[in-house]
């Protein structure tokens, strides 16, 4: 789904609404925004890495996980890992929107389509769905309503551990937990947002980092990065850093804002890395390109 009617007017009032917002949200300082590269259009949807390479996913391609080479330049996508998953029923398109890798670089890749896990070995000689679909347990909650708009991002948080992101309308986040022989799935409702957005947007979520034991999550509508806090039965939300001044700035944003945004993220000690989707859009400062980018800013 894509419109074309966000304005620039919308984009600054969305700048100057988070900085009012929360005073204590650090501006992210931008090192490298680098267009992503690969043989056909691709639409880079999720990011991790492992052993210093980065992996990273597209919604366009149900059986490739790509590596990203990452030049002074740009980014140049390999195709690093191809599988087959198991068919489901009823499932065409898998839409794979999120990616991360257990200690060992296995892969799991959470699919919008049929709202479940994928696992995938490094190599890629193993591949099974390594749950049911997460769909009837958020039913009832009013998740996964709406077409298009269910599991985003994926996170590994220990052995059979994980958090996922419920993209919008509403947004939520989800704790599971497989190990022994009671998995325990639970769902939490973070569609309140304290950022004013523009009419077309909703309250979202879409990549997830687990870093030095901390969740950190996208809030791709507001352009900012938000720590996950567990509190027995409750979660908490805080907002940390902000790219909305680099995102929607006339050099780097594209043409359509409303879901050409930041969907991957990743992050180490020194660095905070986003991945933009953007839907084939082109640049606004450059109507012949519409490559992706990648987004290299230091971390505070």
């Amino acid at each position: 789904m894509k419109t074309r009617y966000l304005t620039i007017a919308i984009l600054l009032s969305l700048v100057i609404s988070c900085g009012k917002n929360n005073a204590n949200i650090v501006n992210l300082k931008l090192v490298k925004a680098l267009p992503i590269e690969y043989s056909e259009p691709v639409e880079p949807s999720g990011l991790t890495s492992f052993n210093g390479e980065f992996y990273t996913i597209s919604d366009d391609h149900n059986n490739l996980i790509f590596k990203m080479e990452i030049l002074e330049e740009k980014v140049i996508l390999h195709s690093d890992v191809q599988f087959t998953a198991p068919p489901l029923k009823n499932i065409r398109n898998l839409d794979f929107e999120g990616i991360t890798c257990d200690p060992n670089g296995n892969f799991y890749l959470c699919s919008e389509g049929a709202n479940q896990i994928l696992y995938v070995s490094h190599d890629g000689s193993e591949v099974r769905w390594i749950f049911e679909s997460l769909k009837p347990h958020g039913d009832g909650k009013g998740f996964f309503q709406i077409h298009n708009a269910g599991l985003e991002g994926i996170a590994s948080i220990g052995p059979n551990q994980f958090i996922l992101s419920i993209e919008r309308q509403p947004r939520g986040i989800i704790r599971l937990n497989l190990n022994g022989g009671s998995t325990k799935v639970e769902l939490f409702n973070l569609n309140e947002t304290k950022w004013k957005l523009p009419e077309e947007r909703f309250p979202d979520f879409t990549g997830l980092c687990f870093e030095d034991n901390n969740v950190y999550v996208l809030e791709r509508g507001a352009s900012i990065i938000s720590k996950l806090a567990f509190k027995n039965d409750h979660l908490e939300l805080s907002p940390r850093w902000s790219y909305s001044h680099i995102e929607n700035s006339d050099e780097w944003r594209y043409a359509d804002t409303l879901f050409t945004s930041g969907e991957g993220l990743y992050m180490d000690t020194k660095f905070i890395y986003i991945i933009l989707d953007n839907n084939g859009e082109y640049r606004f400062s450059n109507p012949n390109d519409n490559r992706p980018l990648l987004f290299i800013m230091e971390r505070p």
